[in-house]
């Protein structure tokens, strides 16, 4: 089974450590999947000052297609990271996550860089 996702972040402080994210993301599956999910969503995220570790939560609408039918749903996720800092601005962040709808339960790991202006 061969899976491929992307996903983009956006977001902004509002308050010392809280900050207020947007997303959209993609994810194609073949051999056994077959399902492509489609994906909006708001969340947050708490960075626990100077040690790097965050605690995330989001509500999504995600977009099912079978090919031949599809489904929309809403899914709630939680993550829990670390933002290593390697430059003053550029972070690589692993994290590990939890996702849940009415009809599945996802949990794994995930890599991405981040960029604080």
């Amino acid at each position: 089974k061969t899976s491929f996702g992307i996903e983009a972040k956006g977001g902004a402080f509002l308050l010392d450590n809280v900050a207020l994210l947007i997303h959209a993301g993609a994810k194609w599956n073949e051999k056994g999947g077959d399902t492509d999910v489609y994906t909006l969503g708001v969340g947050g995220r708490y960075y626990f000052s100077k040690i790097g570790l965050y605690l995330g939560a989001d509500v999504n609408v995600d977009r099912w297609d079978w090919g031949t039918s599809d489904d929309t749903k809403f899914s709630f996720g939680a993550e829990a990271g670390y933002a290593f800092f390697l430059s003053r601005t550029v972070t690589l962040e692993p994290a590990v996550y939890w996702n849940v709808n009415g009809d599945r339960s996802v949990f794994g790991l995930k890599v991405g860089f981040g960029f604080y202006f």
